[in-house]
């Protein structure tokens, strides 16, 4: 299957279904700010024809209308083909368990009216961690990252320092920790991004449409797909 992960699309739908159309992906995995906001956008506005789209929600999503599709830990399709993935949502793909894990902190949150463009349910929370599933994990999906890789490999520029604060990058060490995945992929910093820490590879993924904002997906064990098609 022919599987490409993005960084944020921020609701530019227009340009998300252009590339739809263009790569005729199998599936395409989404690392949150993806413009969930069903009360502004239509969202059968996004054509995904044949592709189904997964993705996991950052800090600018209408979180309260999120937490109303679903209060288990499953898929909740909000259009055709397009499935948001809760905290603690798994998929089978590709032989992995993928495991998505979003929200983060808004740093613009002081100019957003609360419960309306900003939402309190961003951050990642203990209750959110305790839910997480007992298994083995071969592949996490986050919108931010996990706060050791934000210390040593300094994703947090010029700006943006408030999300080394983020509480929800705390709890993502735990999610490392806890499941040692092989693969890890973030946007949130809109910066490209990889490095290999403690025999994990990290992706980070700028967002639409800017360079690095995409990339197919990578295993060791089946390499780059831009070396197969």
């Amino acid at each position: 299957m022919k599987t490409v992960i993005v960084g944020d699309v921020h609701a530019e739908f227009g340009r998300f279904n252009k590339f739809l159309s263009k790569r005729k992906s199998d599936v395409v995995i989404a690392c949150g700010d993806f413009g969930y906001w069903p009360r502004h956008i239509d969202m059968d506005c996004i054509k995904a024809h044949n592709t189904k789209v997964y993705f996991c929600d950052g800090n600018h999503e209408d979180h309260r209308k999120l937490k109303s599709l679903t209060h288990k830990q499953e898929p909740a399709e909000i259009t055709d083909n397009v499935f948001y993935m809760p905290r603690g949502t798994t998929l089978q793909h590709e032989g992995l368990t993928w495991l998505f894990v979003g929200g983060a902190l808004s740093i613009d949150k002081h100019f957003r009216v609360r419960d309306q463009d900003w939402f309190e349910e961003e951050l990642i929370t203990e209750e959110d961690f305790n839910r997480l599933p007992d298994i083995n994990v071969d592949v996490v999906i986050s919108h931010t990252a996990p706060n050791f890789l934000l210390r040593n490999y300094n994703l947090c520029t010029l700006g943006t320092e408030e999300k080394f604060f983020d509480p929800s990058t705390h709890f993502l060490n735990g999610v490392f920790k806890k499941y040692l995945p092989k693969y890890w992929y973030f946007g949130h910093f809109h910066k490209k991004f990889s490095i290999e820490h403690n025999y994990c590879l990290f992706f980070g993924l700028n967002m639409i449409p800017d360079d690095g904002w995409w990339r197919y997906l990578y295993t060791k064990d089946l390499g780059d797909y831009e070396d197969r098609y």
